[in-house]
């Protein structure tokens, strides 16, 4: 994984090192900027439940809408394929670039189609959770607010899409 791009998550900063060496230290960075990308919606959430709590609105029914529509956000960098062309000839690569074609091989497009399935059912998802969140607050799964079981499947769901994406 050593100077590959995120996904364009984090504004294409390298994963590992950009010398080409694999150290610690640059496989503690990829794990902080992993942290800090799936981390930072919770950060938000807390901002927002201190704002909602000193408005003194009702501030229990804003989460899982908003961690279901992360986890949709994540996926949404998922459906761009990697850049593979370095096998191709230079003449192709010209050639191709010349017609506006862009090459997706059979391996990737399979996960890009999923992802697409994915995206439309966990859109749907969050707007369920928000049907739930604001018309029947009080719906249970699992002794858990339904709303926040979508909210975290959605958020879960993405993340794992995004490391997969990763590796793949």
């Amino acid at each position: 994984m050593t100077g590959q791009k995120l996904s364009g998550r984090s504004g294409g900063a390298p994963l590992g090192n950009p010398n080409g060496t694999d150290n610690e230290e640059f496989r503690e960075d990829g794990m902080t900027k992993r942290f800090l990308i799936y981390g930072f919606p919770f950060f938000l959430i807390a901002i927002e439940h201190v704002l909602r709590t000193a408005l003194h609105l009702d501030s229990r029914t804003f989460m899982g809408p908003t961690l279901a529509a992360v986890g949709v956000s994540f996926l949404l960098s998922l459906i761009v394929p990697k850049n593979r062309d370095s096998g191709l000839s230079q003449e192709t690569l010209v050639e191709i670039k010349r017609k506006g074609i862009i090459v997706i091989p059979k391996s990737e497009q399979t996960p890009i189609d999923l992802v697409w399935v994915f995206i439309f059912a966990l859109t749907a998802s969050w707007a369920y959770s928000l049907y739930i969140s604001s018309a029947t607050p009080d719906t249970t799964w699992f002794r858990i607010p339904a709303y926040q079981v979508l909210g975290y499947g959605n958020y879960f769901i993405g993340v794992l899409f995004s490391e997969i994406k990763e590796v793949v």
